[in-house]
C-alpha cells in the first residue's frame, strides 16, 4: 500500500496495533480502519453514509499516525487517520479525527483540519467520538457551512459503528466466514471497556435546573444554556435510543425526521426548542421497519411523565365502533401492561375518548359511550409512565427511558398490524355475461337483423348486391373509366 504524496509520514492501519495504553483512541481508530479494509462490506456500509459508493473494483486504503506535509510544525494537532478510495482513476480522500471516552470534539481543531484538507486536495473530514448525531450529515459541533470551504464534514459515533457492525454480522449479506470472524472480533473489542466506547448515559448539567424551572412555572429563555443544552442532550439520547433499538431488533431503527429537519439541523434545533419552551415537552419519533406505525415518544416535563404511542387507522370494512374496537383488542396480548391506554378518535369536533385497556376489556362502553353510531376513525395505543423524581436525575432519566421504550414495543408495538383493505371478491348474484342481451342488440342492430331475417330475404338481398356490383363494373357505362385489370378480372369471372 503506497503512502500518498501529501503525507510526510503515516502507517497502514493495523487490526492489532502496537501502541501504548495512553493512545486508546489511536488504537481503536486503527482497528476500525483496518476492519474497513479487511471486511469490504463493513467499509461499504460506513462510507455509504458519507455519500460514497464503494464498488467491487474500489480499493480502500487506510492510514494512521499521519503527518501532512503542509501542516505547521508549531501545531500539535494531527489527524488520527486517513481513508483513500480508488476507483479506476477516481480518488476520494477523508481525514479522520477521533476522540475516545469522555473527550469531546474541538471546534478549533476541526477548523484547522478543514484548512489542511483544502491545501492537500482532501475531500472530507470524518469525526468519531462518543457524541451522538441524528444523521452522519448532522454534526455535534456547530461548524458553519461557509467555513468548510467546500470540504464535506461527517460524524460517526462509536456506538453507531458498533451498531452497523452488529447489524452486518447478523445479516445475510456477510457470507465469507473469514469476514464474519474478523467482524465479530471487532465487535468484541468495541464492547469492551478498554476501547473507550461509551453510550450516552447522562443528561446535561443544566437538566435538573430545567425541570425545576418548569415545575415552578418559570419562563424559559430560548437562547439560554438551560434550554439549548437540554435539547442538544435530548438529541444525543434520541440517537442512542435508535441505536439501542436497532441492536435489540436486529433491524435498522432510525429517528424519523421531516425533510426540512433532515436538510437543516438548525431548523430542527429551533423547532425542538420552541416545543420545549411553549409546551414543556420533548418528542421523538422512531421509524421501525414493518411496524404498524412510527412509535411516538413524548416526555412531558410539566406532568413528569413519558408517553409512548402508536396510531392505527380503524378498519373500514367493519361498520360499528364496537366491531372496530374488537379488531384492535384481538391484537393486544391479555397480559399487556396495566398502564396501557387506548384513545378513540372521532370525526369532526367530537373530542377523543380514552380509557385503560383493562377497563375497556371489562366494558367497552367506557370508550365508545354515546358514539355507538359514529364513525370511529383511528386508535392511539399508549403507555403512560409516571417518572416522578427520576425525571430530574440526569442518569436515572436515561436509564428509565431506555427501559420504557423497548418494553412498550415488546408488549404492544410488535403485536400491532395496520389495517389493509381486503381484496375484492367475485359477486355470485351477477350474470357471467358482462354485457346484457338488450344492450348488445341495440348496439349491433344490423348484425342482429341479418341473423334474424328469413332465408329468402337474405338470398334476395345477396343477389341484388351482386347485380349492383356487376353494374358498377360494366364496360358499357361511359360515365366511369374502369381500369383494364378490373375489366379483365370481370370477364374472366
Amino acid at each position: 500500500m503506497e503512502k500518498p504524496d501529501f503525507l510526510l509520514s503515516g502507517e497502514a492501519a493495523r487490526l492489532i496495533p502496537i501502541l501504548p495504553d495512553g493512545q486508546r483512541e489511536c488504537r481503536t481508530t486503527s482497528i476500525i480502519l483496518a476492519g474497513m479494509m479487511a471486511v469490504p462490506e463493513f467499509g461499504r456500509k460506513l462510507l455509504a453514509t458519507a455519500g460514497v459508493r464503494v464498488g467491487k473494483t474500489t480499493s480502500i486504503e487506510c492510514f494512521t499516525e499521519i503527518v501532512l506535509k503542509n501542516a505547521s510544525k508549531q501545531t500539535k494537532d494531527r489527524p488520527d487517520g486517513l481513508i483513500v478510495l480508488k476507483t479506476g482513476k477516481k480518488v476520494w480522500r477523508a481525514l479522520i479525527e477521533a476522540k475516545a471516552g469522555t473527550a469531546t470534539l474541538d471546534k478549533h481543531q476541526i477548523e484547522t483540519y478543514v484548512q489542511l484538507a483544502k491545501q492537500s486536495n482532501i475531500d472530507a473530514i470524518i469525526t468519531i467520538s462518543n457524541q451522538f448525531a441524528a444523521l452522519p450529515t448532522h454534526h455535534p459541533v456547530d461548524i458553519p457551512k461557509r467555513g468548510l470551504s467546500g470540504i464535506e464534514l461527517f460524524h460517526w459515533s462509536w456506538t453507531y459503528i458498533l451498531t452497523e457492525a452488529t447489524l452486518l454480522l447478523t445479516s445475510s449479506e456477510l457470507k465469507n466466514p473469514d469476514h464474519k470472524y474478523l467482524l465479530s472480533e471487532i465487535i468484541r473489542y468495541l464492547r469492551s471497556d478498554r476501547s473507550g466506547v461509551t453510550r450516552f448515559d447522562r443528561m446535561n448539567a443544566e437538566w435538573k435546573d430545567l425541570i425545576s424551572a418548569i415545575q415552578n412555572r418559570a419562563p424559559l429563555d430560548k437562547r439560554s444554556d438551560l434550554v439549548t443544552n437540554s435539547v442538544a442532550s435530548w438529541f444525543q439520547e434520541q440517537r442512542d435510543i435508535s441505536l439501542l433499538m436497532s441492536r435489540k431488533l436486529g433491524k435498522r431503527v432510525s429517528v424519523k425526521l421531516s425533510r426540512t429537519h433532515t436538510d437543516s439541523p438548525e431548523e430542527r434545533l429551533n423547532s425542538e426548542i420552541e416545543q420545549l419552551v411553549e409546551k414543556h415537552q420533548l418528542k421523538l419519533d422512531l421509524d421501525i421497519p414493518n411496524a404498524a406505525s412510527p412509535v411516538e415518544i413524548i416526555v412531558d416535563l410539566l406532568r413528569r411523565s413519558v408517553i409512548c404511542s402508536m396510531r392505527l387507522e380503524a378498519p373500514k370494512d367493519k361498520k360499528s365502533p364496537s366491531a372496530r374496537l374488537n379488531w384492535l383488542l384481538r391484537q393486544l396480548p391479555q397480559d399487556a401492561n396495566q398502564n396501557i391506554h387506548i384513545r378513540a378518535n372521532w370525526p369532526g369536533r367530537t373530542p377523543p375518548s380514552q380509557a385503560t385497556l383493562k377497563d375497556i376489556r371489562e366494558n367497552s362502553d367506557c370508550l365508545i359511550g354515546s358514539q355507538a353510531n359514529s364513525d370511529l376513525r383511528s386508535f392511539d395505543v399508549m403507555l403512560v409512565v409516571d417518572m416522578a423524581a427520576d425525571l430530574a436525575r440526569t442518569t436515572k432519566f436515561i436509564e428509565k427511558i431506555e427501559k420504557i421504550i423497548p418494553a412498550y414495543y415488546e408488549q404492544v408495538g410488535q403485536h400491532l398490524r395496520a389495517w389493509v383493505a381486503p381484496p375484492p371478491k367475485i359477486r355470485r348474484d351477477v350474470s357471467e355475461d358482462p354485457v346484457p342481451a338488450e344492450t348488445y342488440a341495440t348496439e349491433h342492430s344490423d348484425e342482429v337483423s341479418k341473423l334474424s331475417a328469413p332465408a329468402e330475404e337474405t338470398e334476395s338481398h345477396s343477389t341484388a348486391e351482386n347485380l349492383s356490383r356487376s353494374a358498377a363494373l360494366s364496360p358499357d357505362d361511359e360515365s366511369l373509366e374502369i381500369p383494364d385489370f378490373l375489366i379483365r378480372n370481370t370477364q374472366t369471372a
